[in-house]
């Protein structure tokens, strides 16, 4: 008989790459695993790219004062459940874990409904509502800190096998890889475009290469770059580990995800936290890092065109500095990755 695992996951990479990580490390232990997401196109193609099982599901955020998007997000989530409990009467899975986004909630909703035991990932300093909700009824929680109700486990963020070699050799080229995760972000980019305006021939005289990840939808900005000799834009970089492994320094978001894969590959940083994550995650995510001189952040209110080069030029020039901040990511990566979430969930179930 076939053990199956559901996953409640997605819409960002920081959601989703965790969860298919813990599934692929579970797979090579005869599990099987299906994930249930938003159904967004990023989603689709990264579950296709690892031959990934996985059904779209009814979902909604969480509502303001709106009452419109209180009943969107009774009447979607109903439906949700209603799938969910379907779902695992038919696969009958060991145990559920959800990691976060919309999906959680109809996901976690039914696994305690159904009876099926259910573990909690957050991969951000603070818990997502989703979770803290479910966290009480859970079997455990894991995460990089305390966060949520009931029994909790400190780990770090699952990474992508391939993302696991802290220690990478050190690149001779100066590349200056910039993500705004996996939706992209305007500000950055916006950013990015006015630096490069300002101090293009700064960088190009310190041979200074840059590439740049737009995001999905965002064509509007490859044409923009396309203007400068010394930059490559794309809209999505589906092979990440060799991204980072061919960059210098890092301009990029803060989420769990990007943190713990930077840190993974032992690599520096410069992290600009998105301002309305929510408990302000972002910045206390990056705020670990940069306490540890294993990266620096600018706050978005913060962030313009001289700020960002400020703090690239002394990088640039000491190519020493960026060592040894690589080093000590990779420390830190290193000590968080002394429990290994899997291992923890099979020990309980």
């Amino acid at each position: 008989m076939d053990k199956w695992i559901i996953f409640g996951t997605g819409k960002t990479g920081g959601h989703l790459f965790p969860a298919i990580t813990i599934g692929e490390n579970l797979g090579s232990r005869g599990y099987k695993c299906l994930f249930l997401i938003q159904g967004t196109k990023m989603e689709k193609e990264v579950l296709n790219k690892r031959g990934m099982k996985y059904m779209a599901i009814h979902s909604a955020p969480f509502p303001g004062a709106c009452l419109k998007a209180v009943w969107k997000f009774i009447y979607e989530n109903i439906l949700g459940i209603c799938q969910c409990i379907s779902l695992f009467l038919q696969y009958r899975p060991v145990f559920s874990l959800v990691t976060g986004g919309y999906t959680s909630f109809p996901v976690g909703s039914a696994s305690l409904l159904s009876f099926v035991p259910l573990f909690i990932y957050e991969g951000n300093i603070k818990m997502g509502k989703s979770n803290v909700l479910l966290s009480p009824f859970a079997r455990a929680s894991f995460g990089p800190d305390k966060s949520g109700f009931g029994v909790f486990v400190k780990v770090g963020n699952p990474v992508r096998k391939e993302m696991c070699t802290a220690g990478a050799e050190f690149p001779e080229d100066t590349n200056i890889l910039i993500t705004g995760g996996s939706q992209g972000s305007l500000i950055i980019l916006k950013t990015v475009l006015k630096m490069l305006e300002a101090h293009e021939r700064e960088l190009k005289e310190k041979g200074v290469s840059l590439t740049i990840a737009t995001g999905h939808n965002n064509a509007f900005w490859i044409e923009k770059f396309r203007r400068f000799s010394n930059v490559k834009a794309l809209p999505f970089i589906h092979d990440m580990a060799s991204a980072i492994k061919q960059a210098s320094v890092l301009i990029c978001r803060s989420g769990a995800m990007t943190v713990e894969e930077n840190l993974a590959m032992g690599r520096y940083a410069i992290y600009i936290p998105f301002a309305g994550a929510t408990g302000d995650h972002q910045y206390f995510n990056a705020l670990i890092v940069k306490e540890r001189e294993a990266g620096d952040l600018i706050k978005e209110r913060l962030l313009n065109a001289n700020s960002l080069f400020s703090k690239l030029m002394p990088l640039i020039e000491d190519k020493k500095l960026l060592q040894r901040g690589g080093e000590r990511a990779g420390d830190l990566y290193n000590e968080r990755h002394k429990i290994r979430v899997e291992a923890e969930i099979l020990r309980r179930i």
